[in-house]
């Protein structure tokens, strides 16, 4: 690894990462295909979330980053919510999978920074260029024709889009490190969802091979996590803003060609004015970017989807 430079090493992980992201569906779409529902794989996902990425903080940090956090109640009450908005997201991609309409969720997942860009118009005051107006109105067309042409609302779609955006502005409104704050939120949805298995569960429904594939979801959300912390660390965020549409892609592949769903055609019309505004978005932030470094100026690291990625799916 000494051969490569730390920004090569960073888009490696990076690439890495959004890839596993954008073909996780498959992964899911094993274990609904089992007969796992939505509300117990979920539940596992938290449950074993959360065994691996303690075991990652106490490795990493020795869990004093960890302590810290639960001695704070603000931050506390601001996990609470964020882990009531992953659940919510996590909940319905893994529905969007077992009734075949990853194509809504990824969908979703392409607008999730524009609804970003919005949420910090509203709340937090931001201010936009016409070009970043520009890219909201062509988003906004895309979403629209979608559902005029697909003849209803994309629920899915929107419930992954705006749960993620507000996860997004919870998370950049709480300094926690990803790994310690995706610790946090598992540790206090896991009550309820070791709860749910308890109660709602059968522990001989499924095979030793299903379980094993479950605990696997755990460590897979904790692996990926490393990854994307790695690429963080070595890259700008303006090209983690690039990349992170890699997982989406991939998910549109996975709904059309590999798992089909039979999609209104008409209806995918609107994915290109969504790409057109993204590239318009992510190229003018790209560029302003690099004006502000050649004349001196080091702007301020503001947290966008990009930096909660590492959470989704």
């Amino acid at each position: 690894m000494s051969r490569f430079s730390d920004k090569t090493i960073g888009v490696i992980c990076g690439v890495a990462a959004y890839l596993c992201w954008g073909f996780v569906a498959l992964y899911f779409a094993v274990l609904t295909d089992r007969g796992v529902p939505p509300m117990v794989l979920l539940a596992h996902r938290v449950v074993w979330s959360l065994l691996f990425c303690l075991a990652l903080v106490l490795i990493l940090t020795g869990g004093r980053e960890l302590v810290r956090v639960f001695r704070q109640p603000r931050k506390l009450a601001a996990l609470a919510t964020s882990s009531l908005l992953i659940a919510i997201n996590w909940l319905a991609f893994i529905y969007a999978v077992d009734t075949h309409q990853l194509t809504e969720a990824a969908m979703g997942y392409f607008i999730v920074p524009l609804v970003s860009v919005v949420l910090g118009l509203v709340v937090l005051r931001e201010r936009l260029n016409a070009t970043q107006w520009v890219s909201v109105c062509i988003a906004t067309f895309g979403v629209s024709w979608i559902v005029v042409a697909g003849g209803k609302v994309p629920w899915i779609g929107l419930a992954v889009a705006f749960s993620f955006g507000f996860y997004g502005l919870v998370r950049k409104l709480t300094p926690v490190g990803p790994i310690v704050g995706l610790t946090v939120e598992t540790a206090i949805l896991t009550p309820v969802a070791a709860v749910y298995l308890g109660v709602m569960t059968d522990v001989a429904t499924f095979s030793g091979s299903t379980y094993l594939l479950l605990a696997l979801a755990g460590a897979i959300t904790a692996g990926l996590l490393m990854l994307y912390g790695r690429a963080a660390q070595a890259l700008q965020l303006s090209t983690l803003g690039f990349l992170q549409y890699i997982a989406p892609t991939c998910q549109l592949f996975v709904a059309l060609l590999v798992r089909p769903e039979a999609p209104h055609w008409w209806a995918l019309a609107g994915f290109v004015p969504i790409w057109v505004a993204l590239l318009i978005f992510s190229t003018e932030s790209g560029l302003r970017s690099r004006r502000e470094r050649r004349s001196g100026i080091i702007p301020t690291l503001r947290a966008d989807s990009s930096t909660v990625r590492a959470c989704d799916s």
